[in-house]
């Protein structure tokens, strides 16, 4: 039989609902006053999309709603102090750059600290917004046809509206991602982590064993059931040294309806135990193999010693 292959449905609807997630972002602040306001939704709104569609499943109970609260709220607090970061950037070098400073230096001053400081708040969903804010507010001060006494007042009615339309954008932006996400997922028979987001900047307990680890991809996760009369049976795991003969980690311990979390030296294997164990990739045949040798077996090969005769 030929191998099975997945749908390509899945992936191609994601395409076009990601497409139509900007497009419905775009017209629902085009009204939006500020330059920032529709950058900032389609920035945001592709978040909460993508976040959507790679959730393993759509809970409606309370638990799953306040993950999803913990996850979103960090963002929008990222964001939302990214642009005011950068509206004051903007503030700043526009009002400078009327009592004289060259238009180049303050443009230049602007575009940079505004980029370099949305790059440096985490959780931020893009470096652009910080900087499209700023230059937005700097235009609109440096352009304007004023004398000097007015400066304050203009800079306030342009923070103002700047302000409006982008932190506007930003909850259009969430309301739509999350809606047209939503309906997305709920059209999947799984969730989806394909597309490179920042919304994979996922919780703790949503990240993948090795990310959290921190051990790339030469660790892996292996389970075993402990055989009677194996070399691993009625011996401890200090006894057995499986951290010192092959870098490894038992995790738990699984024995009928007792689970023994992060077993330590003193812990037995009994027969029938189901053990999870972090292993270096390339340990993981020697353990098997060990672990499937008898006590016979392993006496016999201390007696003729590594020449084997």
């Amino acid at each position: 039989m030929g191998r099975k292959t997945e749908p390509k449905w899945p992936v191609r609807l994601i395409s076009f609902a990601r497409a139509f997630t900007v497009g419905l972002a775009y017209y629902s602040v085009h009204n939006f006053p500020g330059l920032t306001s529709s950058f900032v939704a389609i920035f945001v709104a592709l978040l909460p999309f993508d976040l959507m569609v790679a959730m393993p499943n759509l809970k409606t109970r309370w638990a799953a709603v306040k993950q999803i609260v913990l996850v979103v709220i960090p963002r929008i607090s990222a964001t939302a102090l990214t642009l005011l970061k950068g509206l004051l950037i903007g503030i700043a070098f526009g009002t400078i750059t009327r009592l004289g400073l060259p238009v180049f230096f303050g443009a230049v001053l602007t575009a940079g600290l505004g980029y370099s400081i949305a790059v440096a708040t985490k959780g931020n969903i893009s470096g652009y917004v910080g900087m499209i804010a700023g230059l937005s507010v700097f235009g609109e001060i440096v352009t304007a046809p004023l004398v000097a006494e007015e400066l304050l007042g203009t800079v306030l009615k342009v923070s103002l509206i700047v302000s409006y339309g982008t932190f506007g954008a930003l909850l259009a932006g969430w309301g739509v991602g999350l809606l047209v996400g939503i309906l997305t997922r709920l059209c999947l028979p799984r969730g989806y982590r394909y597309l490179k987001s920042s919304a994979y900047d996922q919780p703790l307990e949503y990240k993948p064993f090795n990310e959290v680890m921190g051990t790339g991809d030469n660790m892996t996760l292996v389970s075993l059931t402990v055989q009677e009369g194996s070399e691993f049976a009625w011996r401890t795991l200090a006894q057995i040294a499986i951290k010192e003969r092959f870098y490894a980690h038992v995790l738990s311990i699984q024995r009928g309806h007792e689970h023994i979390t992060s077993p330590g030296g003193k812990d037995y294997l009994l027969p029938h135990d189901e053990v999870v164990i972090w292993v270096p990739k390339h340990q993981v045949d020697d353990l098997l193999s060990t672990a499937r040798r008898s006590k016979d077996d392993e006496q016999e090969v201390q007696l003729r010693g590594p020449g084997g005769n």
